[in-house]
This record gives C-alpha cells, sequence and structure tokens, in this order.
C-alpha cells in the first residue's frame, strides 16, 4: 500500500502546481493537519486546486459557495463548479447541478438540463437523483411524460434505499401506473418507505389502515399510529386527520 504524502510532500508539491497536493493541503489547513488550521488559506489552495481542473476540489468549492452564509453565499460560482466537476464525472456534483437548473441557482432554470444531469447521476446508482428523475417522467418535466420509465427510475431509487423512492414505487404498484396494479407489492414498499421515516408514506398508511379497519380493532390501532408518526414530522393531514378520530382526552376532574 502506498504511503500517505506528508506535509512537506504535499506542500512542495502543491507550491509547485500539483492539483492533488493542492486539494491534500486544503484539507490539511482546514483540519490543522500538520499546520494551524487556516480556514482562509484552505479557501485559496481549494480554489487552486479547482483550477487545475481536480473534481474533489470542484466539488467541494461549488458546496463552499452554495452553503456560504450571508454575502459569502455566490450561487453563480457553485454552479460553475458543479458543473465543471459533473463534466468530469462527478455523481454527487452531476446530481447537484441538476437540482441547480431545476431551481434556477446560478444558472437559468431549465426542466431540460435538470433532467439530463439527474440521469447522469441516477445512472452512477444515487439514489436522490433516481427518484427525482421519476418525477420527471411522472410530471413531463424536461423529458416526454412516461408512466413506464417513471415505474423504472422510481424502482431504481427504492432499491438503492431511498424512502421517497419507496414511496413513489408503493403508489405506482396502488394506482397500477407503469406496472400491473399489485397491493401486495405496493404495501411492501410503502411499509419500507414509512418505516425510514418518509412521512407521506406513513400518512397513507394510516388512511388505508383505517379504511380497512371497519370492526378490526388491530388495523384501527395501526391506523392511528401511522398517523402520529406522520404527524410529529408536521404532516398537516395526518394532525388533521387525528383531531377528527382520535380527539385529546378531557382533563380529569380534580378528586373530591
Amino acid at each position: 500500500m502506498e504511503n500517505e504524502p506528508s506535509y512537506d510532500d504535499d506542500l512542495k508539491n502543491a507550491e509547485s502546481g500539483d492539483p492533488r497536493a493542492q486539494y491534500n493541503m486544503a484539507i490539511r489547513s482546514l483540519t490543522g493537519d500538520g499546520c494551524d488550521a487556516d480556514p482562509g488559506g484552505a479557501l485559496d489552495w481549494l480554489a487552486r486546486s479547482a483550477e487545475g481542473g481536480y473534481a474533489p476540489a470542484q466539488f467541494r468549492l461549488a458546496c463552499f459557495y452554495g452553503e456560504a452564509p450571508g454575502e459569502k453565499r455566490d450561487y453563480d460560482k457553485a454552479a460553475r463548479w458543479f458543473r465543471e466537476a459533473a463534466e468530469q464525472g462527478d455523481r454527487d456534483a452531476q446530481y447537484n447541478i441538476g437540482v441547480y437548473y431545476a431551481h434556477g441557482h446560478g444558472v437559468p432554470q431549465d426542466d431540460q438540463r435538470a433532467a439530463y444531469w439527474f440521469e447522469k447521476a441516477a445512472r452512477q446508482e444515487d439514489p436522490a437523483a433516481a427518484q427525482i428523475l421519476g418525477d420527471c417522467y411522472a410530471e413531463g418535466a424536461g423529458v416526454p411524460q412516461d408512466e413506464k420509465l417513471a415505474f423504472h427510475w422510481y424502482a431504481e431509487s427504492a432499491r438503492l434505499g431511498s424512502a421517497k423512492g419507496q414511496f413513489r414505487l408503493g403508489i405506482c404498484y396502488a394506482g397500477g401506473k407503469g406496472a400491473p396494479r399489485d397491493n401486495a407489492k405496493a404495501f411492501y414498499w410503502l411499509t419500507r418507505a414509512a418505516g425510514a421515516g418518509q412521512a407521506e408514506a406513513q400518512y397513507t398508511l394510516g388512511v388505508t389502515y383505517l379504511e380497512r379497519s371497519n370492526d378490526n380493532p388491530a388495523f384501527r390501532a395501526q391506523g392511528i399510529d401511522w398517523l402520529r408518526r406522520a404527524a410529529r414530522q408536521g404532516h398537516r393531514d395526518a394532525a388533521d386527520r387525528l383531531a377528527k378520530i382520535d380527539p385529546p382526552e378531557s382533563p380529569s376532574s380534580p378528586a373530591d
């Protein structure tokens, strides 16, 4: 296994123009590894590395500009560096520049460009990108509307562990969108998503259990439990539903 470069080696190579060594110096300056922590110096090394074409530095610099507080935030610069890293195949940058195009951050709003970058990231197994690409096909945003392709990308997202993708897939099976209706698979994926904390899935399961409860106390209890979980996450419809079926108990009367 190759030894990690020393601080002196990184400094020497960085000053000679090596983009990877410059990136290493940025991380060292940020964390105080081998030197005093120096955030300003870290940003300078990061910028030099990014200008030298090093994708990890470009991505990290984009994150800095996109997330910086106050006047230091600069979506134009963030978009530039996300795009440059994305063009080198960086999956996270591809997802982020897709988000920027979708919302018009630092670039003109463009659904087609957003979908293009989401697909690039999704093909590298980014679960969030796959889920959003499914939305693009479901809604016809930047791509032709296509329920089968929406289902395909929701299935990919679900397989990769996205709770939102699992919820979307469950809804596809429940409604027969992009695949034959299958209530068992719908229930499976909705339960997976709800168990992972996806509030909309929790609400949907809660409503489903209640609608099928009739005189089944266990189903009613399950329904109320899922609605409570969704409501605790701020799901307004779940809270409203609970208020109608599960009013708070009246205060106890004082003892005689």
